[in-house]
């Protein structure tokens, strides 16, 4: 995806301070976002933005200013085939799977899929997520 370096420079929306690391985040977001989508596309998977991702691009034409993350859901059939999916390694490489029946260690109560499982500085990474060095993902 492409960015105008504009869109990344500190701003104040709505009262709330924006930074341009917000904005790297947001950006890295949609990056996933755009992988899944194809991913989801071509598997006949339906999904749909959820919570403040829903309000923000409804209320806001984009992100809360104060968010940071991504929200979707999945009906229950879809969800069972792209947790097969990861389950049998059928992932793009910038997709891993979180949920607690796959990792014992995983306590949060709904699952994940992130770009990276670790902050990484490498040349590659940073430009493919906009200099966003943390994991991004839903």
């Amino acid at each position: 995806m492409q960015f105008e370096q504009s869109f990344f420079k500190n701003e104040v929306r709505e009262g709330f301070f924006v930074s341009s690391m917000m904005k790297r985040a947001w950006a890295a977001q949609l990056e996933v976002l755009d992988i899944l989508d194809k991913l989801f596309r071509e598997n006949d998977l339906k999904y749909f933005i959820a919570y403040g991702t829903l309000i923000g691009a409804v209320r806001h034409k984009g992100f809360i200013p104060w968010d940071d993350d991504m929200d979707i859901w999945m009906p229950r059939k879809d969800y069972e085939k792209l947790r097969e999916m990861a389950k049998n390694n059928l992932l793009p490489k910038d997709c891993i799977f979180k949920d607690s029946r796959f990792y014992k260690d995983y306590e949060a109560t709904f699952p994940r899929i992130i770009n990276y499982a670790s902050i990484g500085f490498d040349e590659d990474r940073l430009e493919k997520y906009h200099g966003f060095p943390f994991c991004a993902g839903m």
